[in-house]
């Protein structure tokens, strides 16, 4: 059997996407995504808040620059990555982002950018 590792988020920007460019010239955003769920427990319900730390690369990092900011709804599609590295007091450091497949914006755009976002890259 195949194995997938398949995320789905759907939730809101805690900023404005941080866009920049690598050596090669090519474009990345980092962005923190918010997702709620509420629970119950001694009869009391509790929204809990979860935050995730989502990549976008090329054209699609540069749409989210453009077109997001803080508090846009977003539904992302992408996959889970595990990141180690040992820090300056030499203690391995674990942890996990999303590499954005595909992301739709929730919100509606102003005119003027549904016209811009319209035009092909």
């Amino acid at each position: 059997m195949k194995t997938m590792c398949k995320v789905l988020l759907i939730g809101r920007l805690g900023d404005k996407p941080v866009v920049k460019t690598n050596q090669a010239g090519e474009s990345w955003a980092r962005m923190r995504v918010a997702t709620h769920r509420t629970t119950q427990q001694d009869g009391q319900f509790k929204e809990e808040t979860e935050w995730h730390t989502v990549f976008a690369f090329g054209k699609t990092a540069d749409r989210c620059g453009k077109f997001l900011s803080k508090g846009s709804g977003v539904f992302i599609e992408g996959t889970l990555r595990h990141n180690e590295w040992t820090d300056k007091d030499g203690v391995v450091q674990h942890d996990r982002d999303v590499r954005i497949q595909e992301i739709h914006f929730l919100d509606k755009a102003p005119q003027q950018e549904q016209q811009a976002a319209a035009v092909p890259a």
